[in-house]
């Protein structure tokens, strides 16, 4: 008995464009389709030909979100689909491309984040860069993100800076201990519950948690 075929992998959609063709290609590779969109086969050629064009198109529309099966629908061969995808996400990734730079440029811990998420919102960004495209490294990540700490964290971040080489797996265990030995997460919290607390209760005077030194 044959054994099932089994590839699974994600359709393409907004900002995974640059991922996607790679493992698209791959797969055509493996089917033994990929030069059908390198090369559109000729209206003379053999049926077999066309038949397996068709499979490569087939394979191609079957692995799209169903907002893009339009701008296939009425292509002809697998490489006027990929062309007519390639183009369309060349222009839309440029774009998202320097919307996510300036994002990187910018990246800075928000008030009452706590490190875990401040570190999680960095590797989400990184890996949106890589779908357009763009390849961040480790070593400047981990700069941005001791760059977007708040003042409490000057020392930490001075000590780091001072490592020969920069990670986020190797600055994050660091970090996170900062963050416990001078209570800033619960700070943050505290500041948190207590502007909530200010915004129902008029008259009252919230006491904030005494600010603590990172050392």
């Amino acid at each position: 008995m044959a054994e099932r075929e089994s590839v699974a992998f994600e359709q393409l959609d907004e900002h995974n464009w640059a991922t996607w063709s790679v493992r698209m290609m791959f797969y055509l590779k493996n089917k033994g389709l990929w030069e059908l969109v390198e090369r559109a086969p000729p209206a003379t050629a053999a049926t077999e030909i066309k038949e397996r064009d068709t499979k490569a198109l087939s394979a191609i529309a079957l692995r799209v979100k169903d907002h893009y099966l339009p701008s296939i629908y009425e292509c002809k061969s697998a490489k006027e689909a990929w062309d007519s995808l390639s183009k369309m996400f060349r222009d839309v990734s440029a774009a998202r491309q320097l919307m996510l730079l300036k994002k990187l440029n910018a990246f800075e811990m928000e008030p009452r984040e706590s490190m875990i998420k401040y570190l999680h919102r960095g590797k989400a960004l990184v890996q949106e860069l890589q779908g357009v495209g763009h390849i961040v490294s480790q070593t400047e990540m981990a700069t941005r993100v001791l760059a977007g700490l708040p003042k409490e964290y000057d020392i930490t971040v001075a000590m780091l800076e001072a490592q020969p080489s920069l990670s986020l797996s190797s600055i994050t265990p660091k970090l996170m201990e900062a963050e416990q030995k001078c209570g800033l997460a619960e700070k943050r919290e505290t500041t948190k519950v207590v502007a909530f607390a200010a915004n129902f209760v008029k008259g009252k005077h919230a006491q904030v948690t005494k600010k603590k030194e990172c050392y």
